[in-house]
């Protein structure tokens, strides 16, 4: 199986990892898969995950700091993103990240001002 099936697999069943240890392993091997892919599918990854609830935050957290192309819908749609994470990205990261930011449905003033 190639590393995007597997990812693909890993990630779209959160219901089959029922307790906190399997949520961490597969977070952790989601991590070391995307740490060795390439650009064209860590964005297919964030847009996988962009309007899920469940994604692993550590595993967004990765990939909103990644390329602005790769953050964008992550920036845009995800829902676990919460303010402190918006803010160390658009205090760290590019205008084209923050742009994306500016772009979401709703922001805080917080957020906006960073």
């Amino acid at each position: 199986m190639d590393p995007a099936s597997l990812l693909d697999m890993l990630l779209s069943r959160p219901q089959a990892f029922k307790n906190e240890s399997d949520r961490r392993i597969v977070t952790q091997v989601a991590l070391e898969i995307v740490r060795d892919a390439d650009l064209a599918m860590r964005h297919r990854v964030a847009q996988s995950l962009a309007a899920r609830p469940e994604a692993p935050l550590e595993l967004v957290l990765r990939l909103v700091h990644d390329d602005a192309g790769v953050a964008r819908p992550l920036l845009l749609e995800s829902p676990i993103l919460r303010d402190t994470d918006l803010i160390e990205v658009a205090q760290q990261r590019t205008f084209r990240h923050r742009l994306a930011i500016a772009m979401r449905r709703d922001i805080s003033a917080d957020v906006c001002r960073a």
